[in-house]
């Protein structure tokens, strides 16, 4: 007696090869970019945007690139938040001596203060 066609065997099977498709492609795409942006810390490119996006399509299959992503996320907000909150000091005005003797002044403005050095 020939074994019955079963329609969910199949598409169990065509499910699960898909998958393995997909991630296949995923993995391979995701790392060429993700190597493509490293080679560019070294060569002429983007590669601070080029990594990331690597990490992201990545993602979408590993959860150890999603976790690396958020790390790059957070180190990123980070920065920001470091560069945003700076300090605006500003020299508006160098000093220098003159040859009559003359010497002019500094005037440095901050965020809070404003100081004027002779």
């Amino acid at each position: 007696m020939p074994p019955r066609f079963n329609p969910f065997t199949v598409l169990l099977m065509l499910s699960q090869s898909y998958k393995l498709a997909r991630r296949i492609v995923v993995g391979v795409v995701g790392a060429t970019v993700l190597l493509l942006g490293v080679a560019m810390i070294v060569l002429p490119g983007p590669a601070f945007i080029v990594i990331p996006i690597g990490l992201a399509i990545l993602g979408i299959e590993f959860a150890w690139a999603r976790r690396w992503l958020g790390m790059v996320k957070a180190t990123v907000q980070r920065g920001l938040a470091k560069w945003a909150n700076r300090s605006k000091t500003k020299v508006i005005h160098g000093t220098r001596n003159s040859l009559a003797g003359a010497k002019h002044q500094y005037i440095i403005t901050g965020a809070k203060h404003r100081y004027v050095i002779s």
